[in-house]
């Protein structure tokens, strides 16, 4: 042990890098102490003026999300991010037992880098005029009411991760080949219409549109590989729509035994009419 500890200590050079050299360092105690120490090193801020100006108007930052009726916007995204995230579930779960047993709540400050004054917390919902001219750091501190910059520091970074905000409006569209001179447009477009509206897809709704329009395509009589040996039908099929229906007096059915039916009772109740005495 002693020989490795000197192997490890031969190596380091206190005017190189620091995060590596804090490397070694943790691996050396982690050497007599084991891989499963927990070591957490001490350090400083660089941008402590800021920091501390981030931290003085956190505040400031849940102003706009505090109008809308958000009562506790740091607690709701924790608890959002705590359903996809392992780490943040156990700092939820963490969070939840002390607040359970404990007259003080464990409360975290939303900060931002860079401070920028009448700021908006990017993890809610913020104002449509915010300009997103850079990257933001965006995280939540827990940290003691004593907290000072210019002291010593030592935490934990529990979890991160990078986020793209998307825009309000995209340009989008749909596109098809088009193969001048001989081109045709397409035969059929499905478009979806979700039974229910409710502002959003169901998943099940959308895979059984899929799904119920293949099946009546298979019923059909003509396959769309038929339609390209008769070009005399790309003139007719445009034209050849309605919509499904299952009514026998409402409105023109596709479901043609219903109307081959109606055709039988018509013709059959004028049979038995002229046989009539």
């Amino acid at each position: 042990m002693n020989k490795s500890f000197l192997s490890q200590n031969s190596k380091l050079n206190p005017t190189g890098d620091i995060e590596q050299e804090s490397k070694k360092l943790i691996k050396m105690i982690q050497t007599i102490l084991g891989e499963n120490f927990m070591i957490i090193p001490k350090f400083s801020f660089s941008n402590g003026t800021e920091i501390a100006a981030a931290s003085a108007s956190s505040d400031e930052l849940l102003t706009y999300a505090t109008s809308l009726g958000i009562d506790l916007p740091v607690s709701e995204f924790l608890h959002s991010a705590s359903l996809v995230r392992e780490k943040m579930h156990t700092l939820e779960m963490v969070r939840l037992l002390h607040d359970n047993f404990n007259q003080a709540d464990l409360s975290g400050k939303p900060l931002q880098l860079p401070y920028k004054n009448n700021n908006n917390w990017l993890s809610v919902e913020f104002p449509k005029n915010t300009e997103l001219l850079n990257d933001t750091i965006s995280y939540v501190h827990y940290a003691p009411q004593e907290f000072n910059t210019n002291n010593i520091q030592s935490g934990l970074l529990l979890d991160e991760w990078t986020e793209t905000i998307p825009n309000r409006e995209e340009v989008s569209g749909i596109t098809f080949n088009y193969n001048q001179p001989n081109s045709s447009p397409p035969q059929a477009i499905l478009l979806a219409v979700s039974p229910n509206e409710t502002g959003k897809w169901n998943w099940n709704d959308l895979t059984n549109t899929i799904l119920n329009t293949f099946q009546r395509a298979k019923e059909r009589a003509i396959e769309p590989d038929d339609v390209d040996t008769m070009p005399n039908l790309t003139t007719l099929l445009p034209a050849t729509m309605a919509e499904f229906s299952a009514s026998r007096f409402t409105n023109i059915s596709l479901d043609y035994s219903l109307n081959l039916a109606e055709k039988f009772l018509s013709v059959k109740h004028l049979e038995t009419k002229t046989k009539l005495p």
